[in-house]
């Protein structure tokens, strides 16, 4: 039969398990939502290289396929895309850092809104 501390020391080692299943099925998702969109800007970049013509009188939105602007757009997208990703990552390394921080015994008040 297992004392108090056994079973609190399984305990947790079975929510650090799910933890890491939990965080390995968010990983897994994403990283599959970036490639799908990796495929999907690879179409339109391959949609963008043909000649597109662009003499649309009175509307505007046209412009954007007009000389080659539509690619302009796309690294826009693109940059906006990574500079997301790597935002992610910082926030979720500050956090894994915070949390060994209170693992190690230095008890610290993080407010997280």
């Amino acid at each position: 039969m297992l004392d108090t501390d056994e079973r609190i020391a399984l305990v947790n080692s079975r929510v650090r398990a799910h933890r890491r299943a939990a965080a390995k099925r968010s990983i897994t998702a994403l990283s599959s939502s970036c490639v799908v969109l990796a495929v999907c800007l690879v179409g339109f970049i391959a949609s963008f290289s043909q000649p597109i013509s662009g003499d649309v009188v009175g509307l505007f939105g046209a412009s954007l396929l007009f000389s080659g602007a539509g690619g302009y757009v796309l690294v826009g997208i693109i940059c906006f895309i990574v500079a997301v990703i790597i935002t992610l990552g910082c926030v979720s390394y500050r956090r894994k850092s915070e949390h060994r921080k209170s693992d190690d015994g230095v008890k610290k008040d993080v407010d997280h809104d």
